[in-house]
């Protein structure tokens, strides 16, 4: 989108002085306004951003947020192991040992040693592959940019306690969350279908405090990931192929390259989100707020409403899945007795029911993780969505693909969250049944216990690329549980790389 930028006067606004920058937009000649308060003109947000980054230290955690981050990190290492075998894999991984280099970090699973950015290049497409991973109201596919990069530094250092580690995730996680929640990227990049160019930000953050950084080369740091940002491509969604998984490798990678660069001096952008030509207002002109970047920092912990996965498919998805399956468990119904299902969902769930050749019709398991239809007949049918149900052989499942047939999709402004949904189904003898999916297992309002989460990583396992000891399964589960106690991160990259 073409923007020709103008900067007007200062304007007076009741009862406070804001500045406000107006962008014309080429589509229907809107008028944007950037409000900047007037506590925000001498500073950039990220100057705010790092010194809580520096500051912030164990013992300011709230006990839940510690809990959470527990959970996100078992979640994402079970979704990097069972995507080890994943294709896309093994042409990165090669890629990466053929690049060499100094030997700094293991790739989990396989154990070669190579760079840390390399290392968490390699991860990056495992975290992905499966689209497994959590996804936060605001910041979106967080923890699978998050983990490749912080495991790649940490294994790297050698001596990061559970308790650092905890931090810089939890640092990492709230700052990505953050910038979703001045974007509005949840709602109107899936809605626009735009790219999302959050996802570098979370994993600098992390890893700048992992190295024990500075304020000023922490805000250098954030500075440099505005030169190096990695969009989202969300016509690979529509499309299914690889690069919905080999896109976060570059955020992976990034998140390590750029608190490097600043470890080194490399100095970055200052007014990266307050500029006349910074985040906010060249990326997200339509609509943004700049407060909630520092907003209740320190207080209010955005990382707390992330959506943990049980079906094996997009999150827009899972709410539709749900509804069918409460009105064929209360009901008793069976795939021949059904008529038509009609499901409403939210406008931004296009990306996983259309264009419709493609998602009524798979050929491939990216294709297949994000059709509507495909993953709703499959669990309707199975009782399930999970690892086993995207295999070449049943992506052509007929029985599946029958009752796909009968399944019809609208559009209601009415529900607002991502994986809402709205089910009716009809039986061939004429009786309706109705189901509206507000909160599913696994989402913010219905968030799985670590229990729950464990009985995930334990599926996960089983499908590694490398078998891995049922013992090292255990102790990970407990060592995470402990994570608080772990007095080096390594050992869980030790019981989680075959030798």
């Amino acid at each position: 989108m073409a923007l020709a930028a103008r900067e007007q006067r200062p304007r007076e606004a009741k009862g406070v002085e804001q500045r406000v920058e107006e962008y014309p937009l080429e589509a229907g000649n809107h008028l944007v306004q950037v409000v900047i308060p007037p506590e925000m003109r001498d500073e950039d947000p990220a100057g705010s951003l790092a010194r809580f980054i520096v500051n912030i230290s164990f013992k300011d955690l709230p006990s839940d947020v510690i809990e959470r981050v527990k959970v996100y990190v078992l979640d994402t290492l079970g979704v990097m192991l069972a995507g080890s075998g994943q294709e896309g894999v093994s042409p990165i991984l090669k890629l990466v040992k053929e690049w060499k280099g100094a030997p700094q970090s293991r790739i989990l699973l396989f154990g070669d040693k190579v760079p840390a950015p390399h290392a968490a290049f390699a991860m990056g497409v495992m975290a992905r592959a499966l689209d497994l991973g959590t996804v936060n109201d605001h910041g979106m596919h967080v923890d699978e940019y998050l983990m490749p990069s912080t495991l790649a530094v940490s294994d790297w250092l050698g001596n990061v306690s559970g308790k650092n580690f905890i931090v810089a995730y939890a640092l990492g996680h709230e700052v990505s969350d953050r910038i979703g929640a001045a974007t509005f990227s949840m709602s109107y990049a899936l809605k626009a279908g735009s790219s999302q160019h959050d996802a570098v930000w979370g994993p600098t953050c992390a890893v700048c405090k992992l190295l024990d950084l500075n304020a000023d080369a922490i805000w250098n740091a954030i500075g440099i990931v505005y030169s190096a940002l990695s969009p989202m491509d969300y016509q690979a969604s529509l499309e299914g192929n690889l690069m919905k998984r080999i896109q976060h490798c570059f955020a992976c990678m990034n998140g390590v390259l750029c608190p490097l660069l600043a470890k080194e001096g490399i100095t970055g952008t200052r007014q990266v989100f307050s500029g006349i030509k910074g985040y906010l207002h060249t990326q997200y002109p339509w609509k943004n707020d700049i407060e909630a970047l520092t907003k209740g920092l320190g207080e209010e912990w955005l990382l707390r409403d992330t959506n943990i996965k049980f079906y094996s498919c997009c999150l827009l998805i899972h709410g539709a899945i749900s509804g069918c399956l409460e009105l064929k468990r209360k009901h008793g119904l069976k795939a021949a007795d059904v008529k038509d299902i009609k499901i409403l969902v939210p406008p931004q769930a296009a990306s996983v029911v259309e264009p419709r050749e493609i998602k009524w019709n798979p050929q491939t398991m990216p294709a297949a993780q994000f059709s509507l239809p495909f993953c709703v007949a499959t669990g309707f049918i199975k009782e399930r969505v999970s690892l086993v149900d995207f295999t070449a052989e049943e992506i052509k499942n007929k029985n599946v693909h029958d009752l796909m047939r009968k399944i019809d999709v609208s559009y209601t402004s009415k529900l607002k969250k991502n994986g809402t949904a709205k089910v009716k189904i009809v039986t061939k003898d004429g009786r309706p049944y109705y189901e509206e999916i507000l909160a599913w297992k696994g989402s913010t309002e219905k968030p799985v216990t670590f229990d729950e989460e464990a009985e995930k990583f334990i599926d996960c396992a089983k499908f590694t690329i490398k078998t891995l000891p049922k013992n090292h399964i255990e102790q990970v589960i407990d060592m995470v549980r402990n994570l608080e106690k772990v007095d080096n991160i390594c050992k869980i990259v030790d019981l989680l790389t075959v030798q």
